[in-house]
Formats: C-alpha cells, structure tokens, sequence
C-alpha cells in the first residue's frame, strides 16, 4: 500500500525547518557574543599587570571548559553515527520492500507505479533525514560553545570587577 504525503507531513517538515532556521540565528548570536566578549577578556587582560596566579586560573578553566566541550561533541557525533547506521539500516529494508512490490506486480503500469511511489519514498526519507540531521548539529553547535561562552564570560566578569 502507497503511502500519501500529506498535508500534515508537508506541515511538520516546515516546522522542523523552521525550528532549524531559528536555531541557527540563536547560534549566529551566541557565537557572534562569544568572540566579542572573548575581545574583552583579551583587552582587559593585556591592560593588566602580569599575575601568574589569574593567568594559571584562567588556562586552568579554559581547559575545563574546551575538555567539556570535547565531550559533549563526543556524545553528538556517536549520536550522528547511530543516526546514520539507523538510516543505512531503514534504506536497505526500503530496498527489500521495492524489491518484493517489483517481483510481484503483474504489469508494466503496476511496476512504474511501484518505481514511482519507491522514488517518492526516497525522496521523503531524504528530506526528513536532512531536517533531522540539520536540527541535530544546530543542537550540538549550541551545546558545544556552551561551556566555552560560560568561561568566556565568567572571566569578562571578573576582569571588569578588577
């Protein structure tokens, strides 16, 4: 049986799509404050006398935080290889589905229809995978900088406090 592509699948693929755009524009933002105040933090650090003990702290959580970030783009990128063996997994039952549907259709309407509605199918898979994926890495940009914007702006604090 053919499945239909709704109004409702158009909708929801709109409204990943749009969630991504949106989350994009957060990350321009983030990204765009992170290396401003991460201008701040060396001015104001130039314009201060030499103190091992401030420079020692501020390597000691720029470690911290780039060894978090590491992690959490660990944990996305195994996320982006289950998601991917998922997806290679889906295509080959899709493939054995296409295979079974062409074997048993009776005339040449019946095996256009079965070539049609399979490259339909594909390209649904595709387009929802992308959203997917997209949304994903938007996801794991974000999370991260995170840490590294937290750093960089605790030590924009305490410098203007100095």
């Amino acid at each position: 049986m053919a499945r239909v592509l709704t109004q409702t699948k158009i909708r929801r693929a709109g409204k990943k799509a749009a969630g991504n755009l949106r989350r994009a524009a957060r990350n321009v933002r983030t990204g765009t404050a992170l290396a401003l105040a991460a201008g701040n933090v060396i001015s104001a650090r130039t314009r201060l006398p030499l103190d091992a003990g401030e420079m020692n702290m501020m390597v000691n959580e720029k470690m911290s935080a780039f060894g978090h970030a590491g992690l959490v783009f660990a944990h996305h990128a195994a996320r982006a290889s289950a998601y991917a063996m998922l997806g290679a997994t889906a295509e080959w039952a899709a493939l054995g589905r296409h295979a079974a549907a062409l074997a048993t259709s009776r005339t040449p309407f019946g095996a256009a229809m079965v070539y049609g509605n399979s490259a339909r199918a594909w390209w649904e898979r595709r387009v929802t995978g992308a959203l997917v994926v997209g949304a994903d890495m938007l996801r794991a940009q974000q999370e991260v900088t995170a840490p590294i914007k937290n750093t960089v702006h605790a030590n924009a604090r305490r410098l203007r406090a100095a």
